[in-house]
């Protein structure tokens, strides 16, 4: 089974059912309505470091052993963890370096690891257009870029594909994938309704917020903050999804009142606030996976604002592919 079956363009959100009342945090749910969660309580996960390009502040060593992109990441894992929260003992375990570039479960195979990697540039621009791979959905796989079938894909900041069990919820993998700058030099916009970067997004990894970015390659500047936008994917990598769906009344970026929480599916360009969890989605994360308790694994249906799109039928795997996507600096889609 293919792990690139389903590619949602717009945020994935459903509505769970069940305690508590009155809660910003979702939980991601299979096309049979079961909710996504891990069985084990320690998940691994693997970095491919490579990077056709990298803004200075992220390409920085002096401070870590590893580049200050290495390190965003790692820090992201941390935050949904007990080592940084108190009420959960989850651990996400970083197991090192590696050069695997394939997003997707194989269930043939001894090992599958968890990756995150960062794709160059988008797909259109390297593939051809009658290359098999646009209707398999293998491109970003086979050509090491990010997937745009479609314009509006170019939108999208970031992916991630959730392989589970379509009747239980148990996810089996997950995989993260960033659509990163592929070195080509150039403006950098900061217009409203201007979401599709013309060489992939500018992950920016600078302590603090800056000026925002205006080209390519600039130093000194923030422009799509990598540790808030990792610790979004990583929400959906544990089983989170949305509060809300983009153009529902509930979901404005100016008015909404989930706008500050982690897995709002919008962001501002040059916005750092999102590294830390509100308490909306520390309650998410810890009702999933409480702290010497049993794992909140009751299968729910999806409810009122769409479910998650995923393949395979009854007793089969399932790829839920969760999509972060941009909007302009007043308000970026996730």
């Amino acid at each position: 089974m293919s792990a690139r079956a389903v590619r949602l363009a717009a945020a994935v959100a459903v509505l769970l059912l069940a305690p508590p009342a009155a809660r910003a945090y979702e939980r991601s749910t299979s096309g049979n309505g079961a909710a996504f969660y891990w069985q084990e309580r320690t998940v691994g996960y693997q970095i491919n470091p490579r990077r056709a390009a990298s803004a200075p502040s992220c390409a920085d060593t002096s401070q870590y052993a590893d580049t200050a992109a290495m390190e965003a990441v790692r820090a992201a894992f941390r935050t949904w963890t007990g080592a940084v929260q108190d009420c959960t003992d989850l651990q996400l375990v970083d197991q090192g370096t590696t050069d695997v570039v394939t997003a997707g479960y194989d269930p043939r195979a001894s090992r599958n690891e968890n990756l995150v990697v960062f794709r160059a540039g988008w797909c259109s621009d390297v593939a051809p257009s009658t290359d098999a791979c646009w209707n398999a959905g293998s491109c970003a796989n086979t050509y090491d870029c990010f997937e745009d079938a479609q314009p509006a894909d170019r939108a999208t900041i970031a992916i991630t594909t959730v392989t589970h069990d379509a009747n239980s919820g148990r996810i089996y993998d997950a995989d993260i994938e960033f659509a990163d700058w592929d070195g080509q030099s150039g403006p950098l916009s900061s217009t409203a309704g201007a979401t599709q970067p013309p060489y992939g997004w500018y992950f920016t990894c600078t302590p603090t917020a800056q000026s925002p970015c205006t080209l390519y390659d600039q130093s000194g500047c923030t422009y799509v903050d990598l540790q808030s936008n990792a610790t979004h994917e990583i929400g959906h990598f544990i089983g989170l999804a949305h509060p809300c769906n983009l153009g529902d009344s509930d979901c404005n970026p100016r008015t909404s009142p989930y706008r500050a929480v982690v897995m709002f599916p919008a962001a501002s360009l040059g916005d750092v606030s999102k590294r830390t969890l509100t308490a909306d989605d520390r309650a998410g994360l810890c009702a999933i996976y409480p702290r010497g308790g049993a794992t909140w694994t009751s299968p729910v249906k999806a409810a009122g604002r769409g479910g998650c799109a995923s393949a395979g039928g009854a007793g089969e795997l399932a790829s839920a592919l969760l999509a972060l996507a941009a909007l302009a600096r007043r308000g970026r889609r996730r």
